[in-house]
């Protein structure tokens, strides 16, 4: 039976989801399912024209304009034919689900991250998804912390479906490719070169990398790539520590370069969902700095090669002094396999054959 499926996202961005769906953009014709995308935020998103060359069809649909959307988006929902809508987005995905299911379709909700609400907020959500889990709509949760925060501060069942990360193409540098990485960016031979994967939010804590930076040997430098609203903050606060001369801010490109020119990746959030950019990183090669947080501390049980540190400082810098010295032992063989498009891809074509079914 081929199925027609809509995935809703905010913003298209380098973001997990939307790098998930353009690894798997190929692989869904042998499932006989067709995918589109539409987004929801207040623009498109740069990100469109690479889901675009993986063979998915983008729309927009703001949900800001919210009279327009409860118009338009069941009329799209049964014009396109669509069997089953999966859901990436917090914002709305109650109302989203219920029309949806107004216009014939079947839902998936993807929890993508710990959302942690209080008050007011968490007494909506706790609701909602109440209601949406006994009108038959499943919860997918990105890793077992994120299943256990809905558990937990929502008091519904959720299951832990895995992301999925480009295995195939985030593989160690040989020594050319790396050599010439490093030239590439204009890396001192010595320098120790730490990289990281993230725009620029509060949750990412990149104000403690730099703080970090200016306690370490000058001959440690961090590549930094991604964008986002707090950049100018960081880059100011960078120039206030005298350590400006030591980030290369490279803004939104690719990331494999990078981690190629380095010597270890940082993730140093407040929490996260899974980390997709932490697990490319590992996958390249790289051994890694990771907080003890929501959505990074599952990949303790898969013996990945990883210092972990707290969310301050003065922990990073013990983490990235320990990871200079001491290189961290381990292996990615459990973590290749269970976050392998291979695996997972065909794992949710079966997730929304029972859906629909």
């Amino acid at each position: 039976m081929s199925l027609k499926v809509l995935h809703v996202l905010d913003v298209l961005r380098p973001s997990g989801a939307e790098t998930c769906l353009r690894v798997a953009g190929s692989m869904w014709d042998a499932e006989d399912i067709s995918c589109d995308v539409l987004a929801t935020g207040d623009e498109l998103g740069p990100y469109a024209v690479q889901l675009r060359e993986a063979g998915y069809r983008t729309g927009h649909l703001p949900l800001d304009d919210m009279r327009r959307f409860l118009r338009s988006f069941p009329r799209l929902v049964r014009s396109e034919g669509y069997d089953v809508v999966h859901i990436h987005v917090e914002r709305a995905n109650f109302h989203i689900a219920l029309l949806s299911m107004w216009a014939g379709a079947r839902v998936v909700q993807h929890v993508h991250n710990v959302f942690d609400f209080d008050g007011a907020l968490r007494l909506e959500r706790t609701v909602q998804r109440r209601i949406a889990r006994a009108l038959g709509v499943p919860f997918l949760g990105v890793s077992q912390d994120v299943v256990d925060n809905e558990r937990t501060r929502y008091g519904i069942e959720a299951e832990v479906f895995l992301n999925w990360a480009d295995i195939d193409r985030y593989r160690p540098p040989s020594d050319s490719q790396r050599a010439a990485a490093r030239q590439a960016l204009g890396l001192d031979e010595d320098a120790f070169v730490l990289a990281s994967v993230a725009n620029c939010h509060d949750f990412k804590n990149h104000d403690v990398v730099v703080r970090a930076l200016a306690r370490l040997p000058r001959d440690v430098v961090w590549l930094h790539v991604g964008a986002g609203s707090l950049l100018a903050q960081e880059q100011e606060l960078a120039q206030q520590v005298g350590v400006s001369d030591r980030i290369q801010f490279l803004g939104q490109r690719d990331p494999l370069p990078s981690l190629h020119a380095a010597d270890a990746f940082v993730m140093n959030s407040l929490y996260e969902g899974q980390g997709i950019s932490a697990i490319e990183a590992l996958a390249a090669g790289l051994p890694a700095v990771l907080s003890d947080v929501d959505g990074l501390r599952n990949l303790k049980g898969m013996d990945v090669p990883a210092v972990w540190c707290g969310t301050d400082v003065d922990t990073l810098v013990d983490a990235i002094e320990e990871i200079r010295t001491r290189p961290p032992q381990g292996t990615t063989d459990i973590m290749l396999k269970s976050f392998s498009p291979h695996e997972r891809v065909p794992a949710l074509a079966a997730r929304y054959r029972s859906v629909a079914a």
